[in-house]
């Protein structure tokens, strides 16, 4: 049917809407914001990209700790053998007893295995080093087998795994000035790579393709189908990077200035600041390139010390927009703090769009009661202020989201989608009245088509163009909702940052950085959006065609 091609689908719209003023530079504004938020994680953090180390101390902690915990893996030995004895005997025992008692050996058991692998990944590769701590741990593990398969005739000989590990402890102690002991050896590791989750991986390699693929001019089906293959990636990169067994040192910068990491390499990133590491001795400092941000400023009691990778106490590059009042970098913060507001922005405008163009739809060809109900609840809606409505749910509900477990940015967006449907519903519902009565739908309806064949082929194909006119009004006013929440302090909780959150931390502080930050991207997302909204607004509209 030619008459069901719809303007949306045609490609002149997109070249209309490019030729605006002003929509290359709102797109380019758009996408270094939201570039910054998606590689946050790669551009700020307290760990380094790469660290080639020996992690003495956990090394000697490891070492120290194995014979108490043979001792006390020895001790649920006996005691899952005792429950697994009884439980024959038909003594007062359960089951249950027994699988508790298991499942303690198997935790003493992992606790030992995971010494066992720190203490083997920074020795001497050589055999005789080796091989005792192979020994150990297959003895251990076989005792745990025979608890396992009943065989418990004797035990006696399961106490000597702690003398063991104690011989251990004298035989591979790190080599010291004299030149005795075990020599220690380096390990390359990934710590930053190592903690991003799957989500962070699949979100850089889609949106770096997205972008690719966009100056290209690809088609959607290629923009699919990297979306997919990000996913892929991101797999990938989870597995290829995760943290091997035996190297848990989290703080990499204090262990570098402690000398429990004696690294030859460490790679840090631009911003070596993590998202919530606190230094209350830079409380409140305003932007280092500041002349009142000196290193040493007047009645300050804590001197200020640089940690290993970040720049020097009075470098004018430390912290660039200032500290908050637990010292932590507000740069950091900032680029964290995009990943919630525009998460939230872009989550509730996907909701909004969605109910509102189905309930729009639905109510304008179905008519009828459904109708009438769909415009009742609007006029409910709209009767009241939509912040005011946002404020109130939000405030009521962030206790019972807490019950429930619901993070409180699912609840921020859960109630924006259920108090912002309505502007594009009657949007999409007025544009449906008029859909249903042309000539193909007729048609379509005459020849006994399924509603929701005509529905999802016919009339939203054609209706959408409202609906893609108001995504970017929609999603600016998600925005501005969810970090005036969080400003109010109704949002997102601390420690987790947002734009809102930063600058509701300002209130009654005097500092006067952290709202002028987060206020400018806040400005400069919304005004781009504004832009590219108003743009395809215009482009969208029919008259533009002739």
């Amino acid at each position: 049917m030619a008459g069901a091609e719809s303007c949306v689908r045609s490609p002149g719209w997109v070249q209309r809407w490019r030729a605006r003023p002003g929509v290359r530079f709102a797109l380019v504004v758009l996408a270094l914001v939201i570039s910054s938020a998606v590689f946050a994680p790669f551009l700020a953090s307290s760990r380094p990209y790469v660290l080639v180390a020996v992690d003495r101390g956990a090394y000697e902690t490891s070492l120290a700790e194995l014979e108490p915990l043979a001792a006390s893996w020895n001790t649920r030995l006996i005691e899952a053998a005792a429950a697994r004895q009884a439980l024959r005997e038909d003594e007062p025992a359960t089951i249950h007893a027994v699988f508790i008692a298991q499942q303690a050996v198997a935790r003493e058991l992992r606790a030992l295995e995971l010494r066992i692998a720190t203490v083997r990944r920074f020795a001497s590769a050589e055999r005789e080093v080796q091989v005792p701590l192979d020994a150990l741990e297959l003895r251990a593990r076989g005792w745990t087998e025979k608890v396992h398969e009943g065989k418990l005739d004797d035990l006696g000989p399961a106490a000597e795994l702690a003398r063991d590990a104690a011989r251990l402890r004298e035989t591979h102690r790190p080599r010291g000035a004299q030149g005795d002991g075990v020599a220690l050896r380096e390990q390359r590791t990934y710590p930053l790579l190592a903690d991003l989750e799957r989500v962070d991986w699949f979100a850089a390699f889609a949106w770096l393709g997205v972008l690719v693929l966009a100056l290209l001019g690809a088609p959607a089906r290629r923009v699919l189908a990297w979306l997919a293959a990000s996913l892929l990636f991101a797999w990938i990169c989870d597995i290829a990077f995760r943290a091997p067994s035996g190297f848990a040192t989290r703080e990499v910068k204090q262990g570098l200035a402690s000398g429990a990491l004696e690294a030859s390499s460490a790679w840090f990133p631009p911003i070596a600041f993590g998202r919530d590491e606190t230094r209350l001795a830079e409380a409140a400092r305003p932007p280092t390139w500041l002349e009142a941000s000196r290193a040493e400023r007047p009645g300050s009691a804590a001197r200020l010390d640089a940690l290993p990778g970040e720049p020097a106490a009075d470098s004018r590059w430390r912290h660039l927009l200032g500290t908050d009042s637990l010292g932590r970098d507000v740069l950091a913060r900032l680029l964290w703090g995009g990943r919630t507001s525009l998460t939230a922005g872009a989550l509730a405008a996907l909701g909004i769009l969605t109910l509102g163009t189905l309930l729009g739809a639905l109510a304008g060809y179905a008519r009828g009661p459904l109708d009438a109900l769909v415009r009742a609840l609007i006029a409910v809606l709209q009767s009241f202020p939509p912040f005011f409505l946002v404020v109130t749910a939000v405030a009521i509900g962030s206790e019972r989201a807490s019950l429930s477990r619901v993070s409180p940015l699912g609840w921020v967006v859960g109630v924006l989608v259920v108090v912002g449907w309505t502007g594009v519903a009657r949007l999409v519902r007025a544009e449906a009245l008029r859909v249903r009565e042309l000539d193909y739908v007729v048609a379509a309806r005459a020849l006994g088509y399924s509603v929701p064949r005509l529905l999802f082929r016919h009339v939203l194909p054609n209706v959408l163009a409202p609906a893609l006119a108001s995504a970017s009004f929609v999603a600016l006013s998600a925005l501005l909702a969810e970090s005036s929440v969080s400003f109010l302090g109704f949002g997102v909780q601390a420690p987790v940052p947002s734009w809102g959150a930063l600058m509701q931390e300002a209130r009654g502080l005097s500092l006067a950085w952290l709202v002028v930050a987060p206020g400018c991207l806040i400005f400069a997302t919304c005004i781009a959006l504004s832009w590219l909204g108003d743009a395809a607004r215009d482009a969208l509209d029919p008259r533009e065609e002739t």
